[in-house]
């Protein structure tokens, strides 16, 4: 009898310590893995070469204010997309309002726009048919727009 429950405690305690062992060994592999990998991972290794910069950003918002149709402009790059946020005036028209996607557009270079898509997000105080979004992607000449409301 004595000899079936000594096997029997070193049973589970080898299987005790198994468990620990596999533990630790997982608990180290997710570890590592988490430290290592960038937000985007490596998708913005090419848009290293051509940022848009600071300097770009507000030379982009200057010309947008620059038309008097704005009350406030904000910009930023978000990965691979070029973020800008307008607040035209009451007085300005939709269609008046898409016309300042093209100044966003001719300030960025021509490797700029094949790197980054553009998001335009204008909005008009106390106007139902606000707010209207552009996006120009990548590889195309043009903005698309929320349809009409």
């Amino acid at each position: 009898m004595k000899k079936i429950k000594i096997k029997r405690e070193r049973i589970g305690i080898f299987l005790i310590v198994a468990v620990v062992i596999v533990f630790i060994l997982l608990l180290a592999a997710f570890k590592d893995s988490g430290d290592t990998e960038a937000l985007y991972g490596n998708r913005l290794d090419d848009v290293k070469e051509y940022p848009v910069k600071t300097s770009t950003l507000k030379k982009i918002e200057s010309e947008i204010k620059k038309t008097d149709k704005v009350e406030t402009v904000t910009s930023r790059v978000q990965g691979r997309i070029v973020v800008v946020d307008i607040i035209i005036k009451k007085e300005t028209s939709r269609d008046d309002a898409k016309l300042l996607a093209d100044i966003v557009a001719n300030d960025l270079s021509e490797k700029q726009k094949e790197l980054y898509d553009v998001q335009i997000f204008i909005d008009k105080d106390d106007d139902a048919t606000f707010p209207i979004i552009g996006y120009r992607h990548k590889k195309k000449d043009a903005f698309s727009w929320t349809v009409d409301r």
